[in-house]
């Protein structure tokens, strides 16, 4: 239980030092993110389970197992990756420090078991998250900063709602206890989650949040940061059927949604935020293997994000015609194909359990998702490309070691069988085919932004909490 506590304890203290020897905030970052590598992928390996319990059903309780340390393995490779990327960068020993701690409080949250302290822990790496939002300091910033913790608090004060009738009910915090409540307790809790998590409708705020905050933030953002509100609800799945088939629509919803929205927009980091958004459906469609899927999902993103600072440009109607760097293109040339499920990358491991662990009515939905993924991404992939030196602000060390967290999982895992090989081809394919096909030029339509007001975020999330009241929890 020692290195279970260790890897939550010793990043806050590592975020100290960084302040207190500046000269050491670039490195001392690597001893805790090295730490909770190793960790995870020896809790994988040895597929040993923690259950750790502090005073019954008042205190605190963390679960340490194969699901938890995948999220662990994802929250380490992002940090590693973005770590690297700051190297080339000249970013305040603060900065590091707030992302230290950050990957400390990103860990309790994975391994959290019980309603209240997963409130505690969120919460704090939300302030964290904001700090690091509102880093630059300019007015653009600024509002992203508060209107990501305005509408995080909304969900949460959700979530603690449902948390305290789920107490009341029970006498206890216990994740298990939340099916021996009132149903509204978990449509509460789980609206809260979904805020967090960036699932379905609560989620729309993800596109705007993740799009203008700096390159590493994003790349943070969307790797790991979103995925607080998916584990919890991957484990409210295991609770009960109908749990699992809410949590499965949501899935779905959230899937086809983003990339609706993908569709229509002109902005390369905004696409790749609504492509998180379609991606964390994915994550809760098939609940039972979702953990894996948050970690292939997370490489990949982050390293896309971190390849954005190489483009010559972030208007994707320019970037058709602005030869890209073939190193650049090379390295998100890879995340890519991991995201859209091309063999022997991780991707394609985590895509292939996805699609045998759905539901026969959920193959349809997620397969149009599948192939609308390959289709937003197509824009990013089909480009001209441009010989000679990479551009100063690529990191290459980072998206060598992205990839590498990308291969060898796919390269272990397989699965080689050809009809699967065959299938994942053919759906890469329709969506690259569509988009040469012109949908592309969908992004010259502008969609209304009423949609991303911080009125309407708090209106459409009260709504989908409705919803969940009356139709969508059932134990």
């Amino acid at each position: 239980m020692i290195p279970v506590l260790a890897i939550v304890l010793a990043p806050l203290g590592l975020s100290v030092l960084c302040v207190l020897l500046p000269g050491l905030a670039a490195a001392l970052p690597a001893l805790a993110y090295s730490a909770t590598a190793s960790w995870s992928i020896w809790m994988l390996y040895s597929g040993q389970v923690f259950d750790f319990r502090l005073l019954g059903p008042f205190g605190v309780s963390l679960l340490a197992d194969s699901a938890a340390a995948w999220f662990v393995l994802a929250n380490a490779s992002v940090s590693l990756g973005v770590l690297l990327y700051l190297r080339r960068k000249s970013y305040p020993p603060f900065f590091h420090s707030l992302l230290v701690m950050l990957h400390g409080g990103l860990n309790a949250c994975f391994l959290s078991y019980d309603l209240f302290n997963l409130y505690v822990v969120i919460e704090l790496t939300t302030i964290i998250a904001f700090l690091l939002v509102i880093h630059p300091m300019q007015d653009r910033h600024l509002w992203n900063g508060l209107r990501y913790l305005f509408i995080s608090n909304v969900g949460m004060l959700f979530y603690l709602i449902g948390a305290v009738m789920v107490y009341e009910a029970t006498g206890s915090f216990a994740v298990d206890r939340l099916t021996h409540a009132h149903p509204a307790a978990a449509a509460l809790i789980m609206a809260g989650l979904m805020v967090k998590g960036g699932v379905f409708i609560p989620g729309l705020w993800l596109p705007m949040a993740h799009g203008e905050a700096d390159t590493p933030v994003s790349a943070v953002l969307s790797g790991v940061v979103v995925k607080i509100g998916v584990l919890p609800l991957l484990r409210f799945a295991a609770l009960s059927d109908g749990l699992d088939l809410t949590v499965r629509l949501l899935g779905v919803g959230s899937a086809l949604m983003g990339i609706g929205f993908a569709l229509f927009q002109k902005d390369v980091k905004r696409l790749l935020a609504c492509s998180t958004l379609s991606q964390i459906g994915f994550i809760l469609a098939a609940p039972p293997v979702g953990a894996f899927y948050a970690f292939a999902h997370g490489a990949a993103k982050s390293s896309l994000f971190l390849g954005v600072s190489g483009l010559p440009t972030r208007d994707l109607t320019k970037l058709k015609n602005a030869p890209v760097q073939w190193q650049v293109w090379t390295a998100m040339m890879i995340a890519v194909f991991s995201v859209c499920g091309i063999p022997l990358l991780a991707g394609f491991s985590a895509k292939t359990e996805t699609f045998a662990g759905f539901h026969p009515w959920q193959v349809p939905f997620m397969t149009a998702a599948a192939v609308g993924t390959a289709l937003i991404l197509a824009r990013i992939l089909i480009v001209p490309l441009k010989t000679g030196p990479p551009p100063a602000g690529f990191a290459r060390d980072a998206a060598l070691l992205l990839t590498g967290f990308l291969l060898i999982p796919g390269v272990i895992t397989g699965p080689f069988s050809s009809s699967e090989w065959f299938k994942a081809a053919g759906v890469a394919g329709a969506g690259w085919a569509i988009h040469l096909l012109g949908v592309g030029r969908l992004a010259r339509v502008r969609l209304p932004g009423r949609w991303e007001r911080l009125e309407e975020l708090v209106g459409m999330t009260c709504v989908v909490l409705l919803a969940l009241m009356l139709f969508g929890v059932r134990s």
